[in-house]
């Protein structure tokens, strides 16, 4: 059986996507966020509508 994963990590200046088949990455994407841009912010969790 195979198994598709979609994993997402969103560190401090970047986030990361990432697809597997079992433990098989098939694609993986970093997107990277300029600092100037993320200390409008004032936390992690409001940034949610920036990082779509």
């Amino acid at each position: 059986m195979v198994y598709q994963l979609l994993t997402l990590n969103f560190g401090s200046t970047s986030s990361k996507v990432g697809v597997f088949n079992n433990t098989d990455l098939v694609k993986e994407t970093t997107i990277r966020h300029p600092k100037e841009t993320l200390n409008q912010f004032k936390s992690i969790d409001v940034q949610k509508e920036y990082r779509k």
